[in-house]
């Protein structure tokens, strides 16, 4: 008598890694009653889905610095920087660099006469006064001009 209780809770818990299995990838939940008492009575599976979780993907940007002063003719006024902007990234400098600004001062070092990204933020009002904020990328190329440093 114990082997065949044995042998059909062996079928019943392989008939359940079945469907179990087959179920997982659709993420489907499956639910199942069984009654091991009687071996001759159907197995009972209920199935339902489970509402779909979508994973967003969201990228905070902060600025970590404020322009204060474009230098008429410099580098910055070239790329289209104004002042206010605020920078929000700057080649793959972002607000989470423990010391961003002497990390952009690196970058600006290596890539003389060689674009950078920077990804601004600009607060503007439009034509009926309300103040819109837009994110902005620019390409920065520093270079010698006529004023001081390489990008003014």
């Amino acid at each position: 008598m114990l082997q065949n209780d044995l042998v059909s809770l062996m079928t019943i818990i392989e008939k359940n890694m079945q469907i179990y299995f087959k179920n997982e990838n659709d993420k489907t939940q499956v639910t199942i009653k069984e009654n091991v008492q009687n071996k001759d009575e159907p197995i009972s599976i209920s199935v339902h889905e489970e509402p779909k979780q979508e994973k967003i993907n969201i990228k905070l940007k902060l600025p970590f610095a404020r322009i204060d002063l474009v230098s008429p003719g410099s580098p910055a006024e070239e790329s289209g920087l104004k002042e206010a902007d605020k920078i929000v990234s700057f080649d793959y400098i972002s607000h989470l660099e423990s010391d961003p600004l002497k990390k952009i001062a690196e970058v600006v070092g290596k890539k003389i006469n060689n674009a950078i990204k920077v990804e601004i933020m600009r607060k503007e009002r439009n034509s009926e006064g309300e103040e819109k904020i837009q994110y902005l990328t620019i390409e920065l190329i520093p270079h010698s001009w006529g004023g001081q440093g390489v990008l003014g």
